[in-house]
């Protein structure tokens, strides 16, 4: 199997908030406040092994120059940040959110649109 079939495809952040919606009907990549309840329903009902089927996968990033790194894996979030990138969410032994610049490439997670929770 290639990498894209293992791993997916990586996307910028105009992708991940781009009004046409990369995900398929009835889905939508989640903002940050999605996250972060999608984050707290793992650490608060303790399920480590839904944690880790969700995470399954990740691969890396496409750097903004378009080289491909493996230390810092994440999903976009659709929503911007300020003047210096837009959030996106981290996974380094938990998971958390940070800034990154705009044109570096990520994975992309959908949730449905009847969230919250089932995805």
């Amino acid at each position: 199997a290639d990498s894209a079939e293992f791993y997916g495809h990586f996307y910028n952040w105009y992708v991940a908030n781009d009004t046409r919606n990369i995900c398929p009907e009835g889905w939508h990549v989640p903002g940050i406040e999605e996250w972060g309840e999608l984050i707290g329903f793992f650490s608060n009902n303790n399920q480590p092994e839904r944690m880790a089927e969700f995470c399954n996968n990740l691969g890396g990033f496409r750097d903004a120059l378009g080289s491909f790194q493996s230390y810092l894996k994440g999903w976009w979030t659709s929503s911007p940040a300020d003047e210096n990138g837009s959030v996106f969410i981290q996974i380094d032994g938990v998971l958390s959110s940070s800034i990154n610049d705009e044109r570096t490439g990520f994975p992309i997670r959908c949730v449905k649109d009847d969230y919250p929770l089932k995805f």
